[in-house]
């Protein structure tokens, strides 16, 4: 490494003294030396890898031989003298070498196989040792398709030497099935192996004969296909052949080959061929993505003849998409053009997220008003549907009748589709009628589950009095934000439903205020745009921040983030200036500014009849739509649909309510005045549609008021990040949902970057604000007011300045009985902060009542309310009370008398009720006890501190150091805690992998690298299921959250043993033990990113 020629450039290379002497000959004056922290996650890596590259070339230059022999013979001394060397330097530390060194009589060769010879000739066992692959298996090599090493060959030798095989394509063709099937056949005879391929039907590339062949294969062994059926957007062009073996020495083709002729042999493909050897966190996520493929929904299994006769309709389907599949076979029946087909309605993976936190609310929290905020095209209806159908078999098991439905909305267009997708999730094509001003329930029918709209309903209260307040059981109110009118309003007093489901895609109420409240104010289950975009159930987005020069909305009044409209107007209208920054911009990342369909979002009805002429004059079709043509609503979405206008400008009349999937670009022509409505207005254009790839956002972004938010839009874009917006920003924008990106133009950036850095909450803005809090807000000043004011999360109190109560002292309002100064007061402002993970509803409420009873824990506690208070006395002192009396001068009898001496600390009592009456309106996921053995129990989803961990399980108080897996000899347990980013930044590739969710019910984790499968420890894993040890999984995202607090663990309850592969470290996937819940019903890895 001291040759490294050094000038300037990028670099990633550690610091070497002969570098370091170099870097003194770049003056500071001239040049910017960028050094950065070597990531703790990756540190022995790349310090490996820095002594690999010296010693790798002292062992080439410094002993070679005249004689090959001896110059491996030389070579092989040093490297064991090294190895020597380190065991004898540190050996306190317990590290061994001895058996790592080479052997003397192996000195001249390396292992290359193990071939088994029962059953088997000499020339046959002789056949086998010919089969390696030419490029073998340390060195990844780039095959492209012209005169080097052949593709096709080298992959049958690949299938040759595997154990499993996992084989991903977009399409399979029989022409270059044909090039590997005996290879294949050959391969699934063989004992204890596994094939599985993956494909799609997409535009009906793959020969459904090639998919028969392998089918067929299955029944010569452990075979499996799965294909996806899923045409509406181009789900998956990946291509990989990946080689799993016995031995570790994985092999990959990651590249552009499909199974095709040309791409196996002499088209012009480029494959990668990797090796775990050299790229070993390729492979992991490699496999890690397979695996998360395989088990999602979007892959179906062709496992039977019908699903084969599926597969080979869909391709028929996709080849001739103008015609019927029924039209392939003459003399088939003619079906009635009256018939109502059904969509097939399946349980989705965040639909049962949803259901799960609404059983939650009514069994938990006792609450039956429920609403459910989703974007728009996340399947709000079906999750309705779903719950209703779970709702109506418990009501004809307890009550011996259906469940009577009542389905509210504001438009007449959308009550169709809500009725089919009800009859779809009820399997009943006759369920249900529809009421509105030109459709009458039928007289055959009644009035049981009735679909209306809210006008009809409001000029038939004859009716619906007659029936009584508890007719219907279940109300469900779409796009309850309407609730404001009056009209709604009478929803809520005119009747009594055993539930009131509410859904909407904002919390706000059309009046500006929260529906909260109609909802015993609590959210009972949330679809975050992220969510719904890395589920691919909304269009990802190409979001350009455009820089719009032409304003300066910073001398604009803004009163939080609203701008007077009348004065956004004048600066607007009448502006060429801008308007050839947005036309320069549709020309710029629009393909053809003629052909796409865009919304235009503009701030008054003059603006957006502007923005329409200003359009047409210019040569784009383009029209205008607000409330004084608000009648033409139908017909402008319509000539949008068609292509007939290419722009509509509109004002807030598309916020909501109007879906248009073809939309394909968002115009942001005015600040938009909250986030509530900006994710309304981008929600315009997020509708999957057939044909769209993308939503194309342009944001016009000028100098801004430091009142008007960027940074929570922003957040709102990335979702869960440790790092800041501004960061992001900085950065680039790395984690972004799927397929999703932002682009911002220099001045644009600088902007924005302005706004967020006026806008952050420093410590002084706290102060600041905590100060003028009552006078600019009218508000009288209390801690619940501050974060609901300002929408804050409350950790940022507890990072800096330490307590709500240290905030105000600090802004020179005086607090009773608050000591700034005290270590004492530290401590316990320490275990205010260490509350906020809590999640448990029944720890929770303990609290509530120790705090309702002067902190008095009750004289006949349970068993589990003496836990609780140990639980809370660890909280807020962390040390056994000896220790406590001793550093404070105190002299409590027991945790009894500590917990009840904070009933005088006026403020201490304060916070503590606010942030305990917070976390339980926080909480939305159902967690359930589980019992390790007859000593212990803890709540499976709770989430808990290492230390909290170990004071449950093992009664012990103490700060614990957490590394992997800890154990419980006596009892026979063992504690897995996993961080799944294990880095010190925001991406680690080389631990990414190590430990993650396969699927809702596998999860994969890496031991200690100490450990071999024949030792103890690894015989304990691999013998689990026989020796009776449990295993338990604490898994956590990353070591710190992004205020820099520690991050707790959340318990997913047992895992037994499944496979394991490798040593030192093993790689384990186990799978979830449903049988120890108290539960009949055992929930899956829900929460954990899978890999992808």
């Amino acid at each position: 490494m001291s040759g490294l020629i050094i000038d300037t450039g990028v670099y990633e290379t550690l610091i070497s003294k002969a570098i370091q002497e170099k870097l003194q000959h770049f003056p500071e004056s001239q040049y910017l030396i960028q050094e950065e922290s070597i990531d703790s996650a990756e540190s022995y890596k790349m310090l490996a890898e820095y002594l690999t590259e010296i010693v790798s070339d002292i062992l080439k230059n410094s002993f070679r031989r005249k004689d090959a022999k001896a110059s491996i013979s030389a070579q092989v001394d040093v490297v064991n003298r090294i190895l020597r060397f380190i065991e004898k330097e540190w050996s306190v530390e317990g590290i061994e070498t001895a058996s790592d060194e080479l052997s003397e009589e192996g000195k001249q060769h390396f292992l290359r196989g193990i071939y088994s010879k029962v059953g088997l000739t000499k020339e046959q066992v002789e056949a086998k040792t010919r089969c390696h692959p030419v490029s073998g298996y340390r060195v990844s090599s780039l095959f492209t398709g012209g005169n080097d090493l052949s593709m096709d060959d080298e992959v049958r030798r690949d299938i040759q030497t595997a154990d499993e095989i996992d084989l991903v394509v977009s399409f399979i063709k029989f022409e270059g099935l044909r090039l590997l099937i005996d290879d294949l056949r050959d391969f699934v005879k063989r004992p204890d192996t596994r094939l599985r391929i993956m494909t799609t039907t997409y535009i009906g590339a793959t020969d459904p004969k090639a998919v028969r062949k392998l089918y067929e294969l299955s029944e010569l062994g452990n075979v499996e296909i799965r294909a996806s059926f899923n045409t509406r957007q181009e789900r998956l062009h990946a291509k990989a052949y990946i080689f799993t073996r016995k031995s570790s020495f994985d092999t990959a083709y990651i590249g552009s080959s499909n199974i095709s002729r040309s791409a196996l042999t002499k088209g012009l493909e480029w494959n990668m061929r990797v090796t775990s050897v050299e790229n070993p966190h390729i492979i992991n996520k490699t496999k890690a993505t397979f695996d998360s493929y395989w088990n999602s929904d979007e892959f179906e299994p062709i496992d039977s003849q019908e699903a084969l006769d599926r597969f080979e309709e869909a391709i028929w389907k996709e080849r001739h998409r103008d015609s019927s599949w029924k039209e392939r076979y003459r003399g088939s029946s003619q079906t009635n053009s009256d018939t109502i087909y059904l969509t097939r309605f399946v349980r989705k993976t965040h639909q049962i997220k949803v259901l799960e936190k609404l059983q939650y609310e009514r069994e938990v929290v006792h609450s039956y008003k429920n609403l459910i905020i989703a974007a728009t095209g996340t399947g709000k209806t079906a999750i309705s549907a779903f719950d209703f159908k779970d709702f109506n078999k418990k009501m004809l098991k307890e009550k011996g009748r259906m469940a009577r439905l009542l389905f509210v909305v504001h438009r007449e267009t959308i009550l169709k589709q809500a009725r089919d997708t009800f009859r779809s999730v009820m399997v009943d094509s006759n369920f249900g009628e529809i009421w509105t001003g030109r459709i009458s329930p039928s007289f055959r029918s009644n009035l049981d589950h009735l679909f209306i709209t809210i006008q009809t309903l409001n000029n038939n209260w004859d009716t619906f009095e007659q029936m009584g307040k508890e007719y219907y059981d279940y109300v469900v109110i779409d796009e309850v934000h309407h609730s404001a009118a009056g009209s709604y309003r009478e929803l809520f007093t005119r009747f009594t439903p055993t539930i009131f489901l509410g859904l909407t895609a904002t919390p706000e109420r059309m009046d500006g205020r929260e529906i909260r409240p109609d909802f015993n104010n609590r959210f009972a289950a949330e679809i975050r745009l992220q969510e719904a975009l890395n589920q691919q159930l909304l269009t990802p987005f190409d979001y350009f921040c455009v820089t719009d020069d032409s304003v300066d909305l910073s001398r604009l009044a803004c009163k939080g983030e609203r701008y007077d409209a009348t004065e956004l107007t004048r600066v607007y209208n009448n502006n060429i200036q801008r308007f050839a920054i947005i036309q320069k911009a549709l020309d710029s990342y629009i393909n053809d500014p003629h052909e796409c369909r865009a919304v235009c979002f503009c701030c008054s009805i003059d603006h957006a009849e502007y923005m329409s002429r200003m359009l047409q004059d210019h040569g784009y079709k383009a029209m205008s739509l607000t409330s004084r043509n608000s009648a033409e609503v139908g017909i402008a979405s319509d000539r949008l649909t068609k292509g007939e206008i290419n722009y509509l400008c509109v004002t807030d009349i598309l916020n909501e309510g109007i879906d248009i999937p073809e939309i394909d670009t968002v115009l942001f022509l005015r600040p938009t005045e909250s986030l509530t409505i900006f994710l309304q207005q981008l929600g315009r254009g997020l509708r999957l549609c057939d044909g769209k790839t993308c939503l194309t956002v342009l944001d016009f972004v000028a100098q801004a008021s430091q009142s008007y938010n960027y940074e929570s839009r922003f957040r709102a874009l990335v979702g869960r990040s440790s790092s800041s917006i501004e960061r992001e920003i900085k950065n680039g924008f790395m984690f972004l949902p799927r397929g999703c990106s932002i682009t911002m133009e220099k001045q644009a950036q600088e902007y924005i970057l302005k706004n967020i850095h006026e806008a952050v909450f420093s410590l002084s803005r706290l102060r600041r604000e905590c100060r003028n809090f009552t006078q600019n807000t009218g508000q009288s000043l209390t801690y619940e007011n501050f974060i609901n004011n300002f929408d804050l999360d409350w950790r940022i109190v507890y990072k800096t300045p330490g307590s709500w109560a240290r905030l105000k002292v600090q802004s020179g309002i005086e607090v009773d009985g608050f000591e700034a100064e005290s270590k004492y007061t530290k401590l316990l402002e320490g275990g205010l902060a260490r509350l906020f993970h809590t999640n448990s509803y029944e720890y929770l409420s303990y609290i509530n009542r120790l705090i309702s009873q002067g902190m008095k824990h009750p004289v006949r506690a349970s068993q589990r309310e003496n836990k609780f208070l140990q639980l809370f006395y660890y909280t807020l002192w962390m040390d056994p009370i000896e220790k406590v009396n001793k550093a404070f001068q105190l002299s409590f009898a027991s945790i009894t008398d500590a917990v009840e001496s904070i009933k005088d600390k006026v403020w201490f009592m304060d916070e503590l009720r606010f942030l305990v009456s917070l976390r339980l309106n926080q909480l939305n996921q159902t967690t359930q006890w589980i019992r390790i053995d007859e000593e212990a129990e803890i709540e499976l989803y709770g989430c808990y501190s290492a230390d909290e961990i170990h004071l449950l399980l093992e009664n012990k108080l103490g700060r614990w150091q957490v590394f992997g897996t800890q154990y419980n000899a006596d009892r026979k347990f063992a504690m897995v805690f996993v961080t799944l980013n294990k880095s010190d930044k925001e991406y680690s590739p080389s631990t990414l992998y190590e430990d993650y969710a396969i699927s809702p019910r596998q999860f994969h984790w890496q031991s200690m690298n100490k450990v071999r499968c024949n030792s103890n420890e690894g015989r304990r894993i691999t013998e689990q299921l026989t020796n009776g040890w449990k295993y338990l999984l604490f898994v956590r995202d990353r070591k710190q959250d992004e205020f820099g607090l520690t991050n707790a663990y959340y318990c997913l309850g047992f895992m037994n043993y499944h496979s394991s592969h490798g040593e030192c470290p093993m790689n384990v996937i186990c799978s979830r033990a449903s049988q120890v819940l108290f539960s009949n019903q055992p929930r899956p890895f829900n929460g954990l990113p899978v890999k992808a």
